[in-house]
């Protein structure tokens, strides 16, 4: 039998309604309502709802609080890894990045359910109370070209945060010192991106809350897991529930050495990782890191029902994975259904086109700004031209574009692929920068974008 790795991804892979097509599977339901019932005392609504719901009130509402975010990332794992061994696909070892080892040691049996919803919560009271600033750069570089432009740098805050494959690592630091370091990086010619994240992770800005959160962690109930463990912040497996407890204590500050446990994985026989949950952040770094012969899969790449999650683990769905293309900071590929771009995205979030995989319909001109009086096409107009320029820049089949169709939980765009798709689109109408961020998830289909546009317009029109 194939010697199977979970992996349990962290920040980055929150997707708004990706279990609703599982929402009847009594195993999914079932961890959703325990941590539902666990994650209300500490003041947050229903994760099940924006997992499984379809509603852009309350998706705008929880994408703006990073401790529901961070909630929904360990709720989607903890019940896609209940529903595959419920379904007869256990695994061998399980592989936590980030966050992701609180929910893979839950997921293994060393802490309760409630216990890991806990400490989830604990942990980002702590942050938002008294986390400093700062965030996270994703540079195309070794591990040891890295540490040698965190050096560079000058800047105490900057550390390397995670080590995730040959040309891909994270620096942890302040908003000045990441500059410095993007600088620093576009002088070499590397490409960098700033990742969306609130907090410093894995760095020294984070060795206050890092100790407080090690109080939590002291009343903490841990036993003896059923399941292996493999921590790339230990670098080794979990084997004593002291383990377990230096994991989470550490987990906050120490480097995240993903790309050396995939090594070790190896070593020790492991033939197929599977990602346990949204979207292929963490498969996609595998295949980076492992031989051809090796699988990798991703049953949540994409919005799927049990039968859809089940067959992505079958051989034949194996044999037919992506080609092996160096990955970009964040990625998802496209479902079996619908032909994958052409090349892999490019980690800076510039608009890129790629050209068409196949039949592309031609994408309506507009007229030049002022020659319309500053008015958009009909919306039905509108949306057709939305489909078009999509279409181009993924190289997907306009018609797979439907008014409906959630492109990041159904298609699985990426979010930074979303961010310039987003960014072609205000320049090719000539519109205005909203005043807050762009964030993917706000506008998932063509319909929602369009609708926001309108916005834009109205709103310049006035201006005018």
């Amino acid at each position: 039998m194939t010697k199977t790795a979970f992996l349990f991804p962290g920040q980055g892979s929150c997707v708004p309604g990706i279990l609703r097509d599982l929402a009847g599977e009594e195993t999914v339901t079932d961890v959703l309502r325990h941590i539902d019932a666990a994650a209300s005392r500490f003041g947050y609504s229903s994760v099940r709802s924006f997992l499984i719901g379809d509603d852009l009130r309350s998706r705008e509402t929880a994408l703006d609080s990073p401790g529901t975010v961070s909630v929904a990332i360990f709720a989607t794992s903890v019940a896609l890894n209940e529903f595959l061994c419920a379904s007869g696909q256990p695994s061998d070892v399980l592989v936590g990045h980030s966050v992701g080892e609180l929910a893979a040691l839950v997921a293994g049996g060393w802490l309760s359910l409630e216990e890991g919803v806990r400490l989830l919560c604990e942990r980002e009271a702590l942050l938002d109370a008294h986390a400093p600033a700062g965030g996270l750069l994703a540079v195309e570089l070794g591990v040891r070209r890295a540490e040698g432009l965190v050096a560079a740098t000058g800047d105490p805050s900057v550390a390397l945060a995670s080590d995730n494959g040959p040309r891909q690592t994270v620096l942890s630091g302040t908003a000045d010192g990441l500059a410095v370091a993007a600088k620093v990086a576009g002088a070499l010619d590397v490409r960098s991106v700033r990742l969306q994240t609130p907090y410093p992770f894995h760095g020294p800005l984070l060795a206050e809350v890092s100790r407080a959160f090690g109080l939590v962690v002291d009343t903490v109930e841990a036993q003896r897991g059923r399941r292996p463990v493999f921590s790339p912040i230990l670098g080794r497996q979990v084997d004593t529930v002291a383990d377990a407890m230096a994991v989470l204590r550490g987990h906050l500050v120490h480097p995240v050495r993903f790309r050396t446990a995939v090594s070790e994985l190896l070593a020790d026989g492991v033939e197929r990782f599977v990602e346990c949950g949204a979207k292929s952040t963490l498969v996609d770094l595998t295949r980076h890191n492992t031989p051809g012969s090796v699988s990798s899969v991703a049953p949540l790449a994409r919005r799927a029902d049990a039968a859809g999650v089940l067959s992505t683990l079958t051989p034949a769905s194996a044999a037919a994975e992506a080609p092996r293309t160096q990955a970009p900071i964040e990625t998802s590929h496209a479902p079996s259904q619908v032909p994958a771009p052409r090349a892999a995205e490019p980690m800076a979030a510039q608009p890129q086109s790629n050209g068409a995989a196949g039949p592309v319909a031609a994408v309506p001109a507009v007229d030049a700004p002022g020659t319309n009086g500053g008015r958009l096409p009909e919306t039905e107009v509108l949306v057709a031209e939305l489909r078009g320029i999509f279409a181009e820049t993924l190289g997907y089949p306009p018609d797979v574009l439907t008014d409906d169709v959630d492109l990041e939980a159904d298609l699985g765009i990426s979010s930074i692929k979303q961010i310039e798709l987003f960014t072609t689109v205000l320049d090719r109408y000539d519109l205005p920068t909203p005043a807050a961020d762009i964030r993917p998830g706000l506008f998932p289909t063509l319909t929602h974008i369009a609708a926001f546009l309108r916005e834009l317009d109205d709103a310049a029109a006035k201006v005018a």
